[in-house]
């Protein structure tokens, strides 16, 4: 560890290959194959096909879980040796593998850090996971070593805790058999510090540092890690912490604006670490979250408005439409199926008046404005009005600890002189905090309440699991300032919370509608609480997921529970396992399921069960149930689909048909939400073609930017064209006289050829007329020669005559005819003329066209010749010329 292995471990950087060969499914088998020999190497086993065959589908398995990330390599708990460091190095050198998981492998030691570490220096490995591998001391000095002689370190996540960051493998709950102990963790930190500015998760679970004797440097040297590097998941659960160990980490919280995610889970806080992290999470003084008073509540809430109430006749109405419809069309027929769903509907109905009528319910438990007024203070929220020390120190102080900050809060308060002024405190951006069994009491519940009830914050993922000395006031308080907040997960497992604290948890349900997450499990809720919950449901639109397993419910709380979906559209997973339902109970949540969904699927477009045509035609008691439903006001999400996805009663004495039935109308429910696989194999083709989608992005910028350059040129020419132009309105007087001669000689051509044609009209008509009157006499000497044929016989002298008179009169009319001809070929001739005119003036004024164009064209390059600097020649014409 001294200089020698700093250049060895500098020469293996320089000579890492640098190409990123991509690891395909036969690559990771030979990878997997090598594995298995080195760990039976490291045993002292032989190999052997069926163990050969176990490791590699273990791998897959491992790989399958995630078929998305090509570029990570799990291999969690497979029971890897010291080997196993040689063999990754040597495989992974050069690849595309990014993202490399060794959690819960006891025996790799600090031999496979340390072969690991040219991967991680070199920039290939960005996420590395090594918890509860059995790291000790050697690790820590060679990493650091190896961070500081680093060119390109792009570690994003690194876990050397004892758990995978935000998972508990089977042997962190039964004990960790590989646990990790790094001392001198300060160093590293500070190095993780100065030269990975791109880390974003940090795992330091079950590392025993509160019984390390450098805790306070570690911490400390968090602190600064938290608040000035871009760190957004931070782990440090398990470990045994005090409060005065963790108060660096708390003052960091404010102003370390990357942060959100952090757990400080089984760290013994208490209701003081409460109280300070309550103070980091608000923006209110330490002194005023932890002082739990009356006056502070309603100073530190806004006034809720009262949930509108239910008529009794509406109630009643209600809640007695369940007890008239008939077990039908199920096949049950048992007394223990009706009792327990009359049981249930009786403590519903008695739920959900209790929750309208309660006077002294959550909503009223917030200060009113004539209590305020009674006080002597206005309602203002702390933000419009901040509280001095010494009102806070007049007031009663609370019988429970308030901490070490409250106190001196409270010996500031009553010092003489004026109260100093406090600079302005900031909220942790904090998204996730995980305070799970940390002790927390009612007093801690309380502060963390009223932080949450501050309205400042931004956490969104709550849990303070595993914390049962709460108590119902603690629960209490936590609902209050839940209804404030903007939660939308909140886990209270294992906190002791009995039948009030569900009447608590149900009224803020009925109020906040954000939560989309409720973890319940192992508290005794028994029937009782299963009701409140089931009535809260009912008024409930935003709540997604509620986990009530090992819980111990009856069949009344389950059924109370099915009765309650037929109102509540947007549940979708439910949890009962492990609690006391029987089969018959489990029938008649199966009855009450299917009724459900018959309500939704009846229910019209318009949003209320009940509404004309609502029943579809079906018979009385589907139209009973859905009138009396819709007596309640309908809630705003009933206007879309809806149902329940997932409900799990594994650990109950339900039948394997009901429970099958159960998962087979869940089943249904989720087919009519899902996504149809055409839409994704139309997402995935899309994702396919997002490169060739880039490719044509990059090349349409270069159409665009060479689409610019064009129009620059063409705005050249433009210019050009321009200055062309004003040359060419010198030449304007010549082109007018121009089109005037060529206009004159046009209207004498087509007066002429007007006139001809009116002449040959004449002439036509004049030869039609003269050719009728010739075919007229004609005709009178063919009948006249007809009838000299006729008296021929008589007198032939006679005829003689007039036959020659018909002749001669014959070649008259000839003579008549071929006139004729000849004056109308002499009119077609004129016209002939005519036309060859009008022909010529064309020609003539096209040439004077094309002699003017060919002037203002060299006059246009005279111009551009003088405006260049050339001298120009003669001119080709004058107006005088032209």
């Amino acid at each position: 560890q001294g200089s020698a292995p700093g250049r060895r471990l500098d020469c293996e950087v320089a000579t890492m290959p640098s190409s990123d060969r991509q690891v395909t499914p036969e690559t990771r088998t030979a990878i997997a194959r090598e594995l298995y020999a080195a760990r039976c190497r490291d045993k002292g086993d032989a190999p052997s096909a069926l163990g050969s065959k176990h490791f590699l589908n273990s791998v897959a398995k491992q790989a399958s879980q995630r078929p998305g990330d090509s570029h990570a390599l799990r291999l969690r708990s497979l029971q890897l040796g010291p080997r196993t460091g040689v063999v990754l190095m040597r495989s992974l050198a050069g690849t595309d593998i990014e993202l490399l998981d060794l959690s819960d492998n006891p025996g790799l030691g600090d031999a496979v850090g340390v072969a690991l570490l040219p991967l991680i220096v070199s920039g290939q490995l960005t996420s590395i996971r090594l918890g509860a591998c059995g790291l000790r001391g050697s690790l820590v000095p060679a990493l650091v070593q190896a961070l500081s002689v680093a060119a390109d370190v792009r570690l994003t996540a690194l876990d050397v805790g004892g758990a995978p960051t935000g998972e508990l493998s089977v042997s962190t709950q039964l004990g960790l058999r590989g646990e990790n102990r790094l001392p001198k963790l300060a160093a590293l930190l500070r190095a993780l510090a100065r030269h990975c500015p791109a880390l974003r998760e940090l795992g330091l679970s079950h590392l025993g540092l509160g019984e390390s004797a450098d805790v306070a440097a570690t911490m400390s040297a968090l602190a600064a890690l938290v608040r000035d590097a871009s760190v957004t998941a931070l782990d440090v659960s398990h470990n045994q912490l005090p409060v005065d160990t963790l108060a660096p980490l708390f003052d960091a919280l404010p102003t370390a604006r990357g942060l959100r995610a952090l757990d400080l889970s089984h760290n013994p806080l208490g209701d003081d670490g409460a109280a300070a992290l309550a103070g980091a999470l608000s923006p209110l003084s330490t002194a005023a979250l932890a002082e739990p008073t009356e006056a502070t509540t309603g100073l530190s809430q806004k006034p809720q408005p009262r949930e509108p109430q239910l008529t009794k006749p509406q109630r009643t109405a209600t809640l007695s439409a369940l007890h008239r419809t008939p077990l039908v069309g199920t096949g049950l027929s048992g007394g223990g199926q009706t009792a327990a769903r009359l049981s249930a509907e009786a403590r519903l109905e008695a739920a959900v008046a209790s929750a309208d009528d309660d006077e002294t319910s959550l909503f009223r438990m917030n200060m009113s404005p004539q209590r305020a007024r009674s006080a002597g203070r206005p309602m203002s929220s702390p933000r419009d009005r901040p509280l001095p020390a010494r009102r806070l120190a007049a007031r009663p102080q609370s019988s429970a600890p308030a901490g070490r900050a409250a106190a001196a809060a409270t010996a500031l308060s009553t010092s003489p002189g004026p109260a100093p002024t406090a600079p302005p405190r900031t909220a942790a951006m904090l998204d996730v905090l995980s305070i799970a069994g940390v002790g927390l009491g009612e007093a801690g519940a309380g502060a963390l309440g009223r932080a949450l009830a501050s309205g400042e914050g931004v956490l969104r993922s709550l849990d303070v699991s595993e914390n049962p000395g709460m108590g119902e006031a603690g629960i209490a308080a936590l609902c209050r300032g839940m209804t404030r907040s903007r939660l939308t997960s909140l886990n209270l497992t294992a906190c002791g919370i009995t039948e009030r604290g569900a009447a608590s948890v149900g009224t803020a349900l009925r109020a906040y509608n954000r939560l989309q997450a409720l973890r319940l499990p192992r508290n005794p809720l028994g029937d009782s609480g299963a009701v409140a919950l089931a009535a809260a449901l009912i008024r409930n639109t935003g709540l997604r997921s509620l986990d009530a397993s090992r819980a111990g419910i009856g069949d009344e709380g389950a059924v109370a529970m099915c009765l309650a979906l037929q109102r509540n559209r947007t549940l979708t997973r439910l949890r009962l396992d492990q609690n006391l339902i029987s089969a018959e109970g489990g029938e008649a949540m199966l009855r009450e399921l299917r009724l459900a969904m018959e309500t939704h699927r009846q229910q019209p477009a318009a949003g209320r069960p009940g509404a004309a045509g609502g029943n579809g035609g079906r018979g009385p008691p589907s139209a009973t149930r859905l009138r009396t439903l819709s007596a309640v006001p309908p809630s705003a999400s009933e206007a879309g689909g809806g149902g329940l996805e997932s409900l799990s009663v594994s650990g109950n004495s339900v039948s394997f048909s009901a429970a099958k039935e159960m998962r087979r109308l869940c089943d249904l429910n989720r087919s009519r939400r899902s996504v149809p696989p055409s839409l994704e194999r139309a997402i995935s083709e899309l994702a396919k073609a997002e490169p060739a989608l880039e490719a044509a992005t990059a090349e349409r910028a270069a159409i665009d930017a060479r689409a610019a350059e064009i129009a620059a040129e063409i705005a050249q020419l433009e210019q050009q064209i321009a200055a062309v132009r004003a040359l060419s309105d010198t030449f304007s007087g010549g082109r007018q006289e121009v089109l005037s001669v060529h206009q004159t000689a046009l209207a004498k051509a087509e007066a002429a050829r007007q006139a001809t044609r009116l002449k040959r009209e004449a002439e036509h008509a004049r030869f039609a007329g003269e050719r009728d009157a010739v075919q007229i006499r004609v005709k009178a000497e063919q009948e006249r020669a007809l009838s000299a044929d006729a008296t021929a016989t008589e007198t032939p002298v006679h005829a003689a005559e007039q036959e020659e008179e018909a002749i001669s009169e014959l070649r008259r009319l000839d003579l008549a005819l071929a006139a004729n001809g000849a004056r109308i070929e002499h009119a077609r001739a004129k016209g002939r003329w005519a036309e060859a005119q009008v022909d010529a003036v064309n020609i003539t004024a096209a040439a004077h066209f094309a002699a003017e164009a060919a002037r203002a064209a060299a006059g246009a390059e005279e111009g551009g010749a003088a405006k260049r600097g050339k001298p120009a020649g003669p001119p080709n014409g004058s107006k005088r010329k032209l």
